[in-house]
């Protein structure tokens, strides 16, 4: 119920508004409580699993991962202190990506939106570019980027006036931005990459250039996937490719989501 009550506010732009209400705090420890409670995590974890990471005996993924629920959903600047950052997904995606790049003799990540994914990738000590469309988010990120000796950088790329483009974003308070450079950011990295994570703005048009500028035998992510937004795109996509859809709760509580992986 607590999706479909979000999806109805995403549809319209007034998610931001939810998150400024008085009662925000208390519908997030409700939010909280259907995440825990979900068969996903009985199904997914064995009960002895599960006791060593709530006991916190255990430092492996499961353990980050049910970590992350205590911290703020959908608080980037909070989630990037921690030591472990994982992408905002569920485990199952993220499982999925790392085991794709493990294929690869020299993986390049390419992401349209930065936060603990960048952090992630970098820790597997990988090539990651990152456009980012915040220039305060950009800028903390790459903070972390430089507080663990990393070379990879974030690249902020502010958008620019021009009404009625065909790359704008969806939020009420981009309208009339034009978000084209941004998403041609993709055509300018010296490196081809071989994984693109699409988690940011315009992400229609980045998917489609992201599908026209990969190489055979490449990994593209659509985050989100299921938002009725995406709904054309996606049917599109998986009558042309093979995907794997997953579904279920995300990193740092923000509840249950779905993340489309498309391999070229």
């Amino acid at each position: 119920m607590l999706k479909l009550f979000e999806n109805y506010l995403d549809a319209r732009g007034l998610r931001g508004s939810l998150r400024r209400l008085s009662i925000y705090q208390a519908y997030l420890i409700l939010k909280g409580v259907t995440i825990l409670a979900n068969p996903f995590m009985f199904k997914i974890y064995s009960r002895a699993i599960f006791r060593r990471i709530i006991a916190g005996n255990d430092n492996d993924v499961y353990s980050q991962y049910f970590r992350s629920f205590r911290l703020e959903p959908e608080n980037g600047l909070a989630n990037l202190n921690v030591p472990d950052p994982l992408p905002w997904m569920y485990i199952k995606a993220v499982h999925f990506i790392e085991a794709f790049i493990n294929t690869l003799e020299n993986p390049v990540i390419f992401e349209y939106g930065s936060g603990t994914s960048t952090l992630f990738f970098d820790k597997l000590g990988l090539k990651v570019f990152s456009v980012e469309s915040n220039e305060f988010y950009a800028e903390k990120v790459n903070n972390k980027l430089i507080e663990a000796g990393s070379t990879n950088k974030v690249i902020f790329m502010k958008p620019n006036y021009k009404p009625n483009s065909s790359f704008k974003s969806f939020w009420p308070e981009y309208e009339n931005l034009c978000f084209e450079e941004y998403v041609r950011m993709l055509e300018k990295v010296p490196k081809k990459p071989n994984v693109v994570i699409v988690d940011g703005e315009c992400r229609v048009e980045c998917l489609k250039l992201s599908l026209k500028t990969v190489s055979k035998g490449s990994l593209i992510v659509l985050d989100n996937c299921a938002r009725e937004r995406y709904k054309k795109i996606v049917d599109e996509v998986k009558s042309k490719y093979k995907c794997l859809e997953f579904y279920g709760p995300t990193t740092y509580g923000q509840g249950i989501d779905s993340t489309l992986l498309i391999y070229t």
